[in-house]
């Protein structure tokens, strides 16, 4: 494991990047929710195989999903944030109204 300090900080070499909106630079499918996407990254480079890649025909254009990503989003609870309020929310009714990524990962 190379460690290299960097203004203040160590950086994991190797370490997959998670991207936004097709900002994977790869043909990963988009990863926006930073928990689950940086969970995902960090569970390959500590053991490559955990989670298989799944390749998808989409318009005649492979994309790949990481699976452990899907897994990651759903036991955290994030793919369902508009579910976790301490007390009476709109976020319980309205999909467009999300919980906080904090209070949804708390939650879970």
């Amino acid at each position: 494991m190379t460690m290299e300090p960097e203004h203040g900080r160590n950086i994991l070499e190797g370490v997959v990047n998670v991207g936004y909106h097709g900002l994977t630079g790869d043909n990963r499918f988009p990863e926006d929710l930073p928990f689950p996407g940086c969970l995902t990254s960090l569970i390959e480079y500590l053991k490559p195989d955990a989670f298989p890649k799944v390749e998808f025909k989409i318009n005649g254009e492979t994309k790949i999903e990481r699976r452990g990503n899907s897994e990651f989003v759903a036991a955290s609870g994030m793919g369902f944030g508009i579910l976790f309020a301490d007390d009476w929310s709109p976020n319980m009714l309205d999909f467009t109204l999300v919980s906080k990524h904090a209070d949804t990962v708390r939650g879970a």
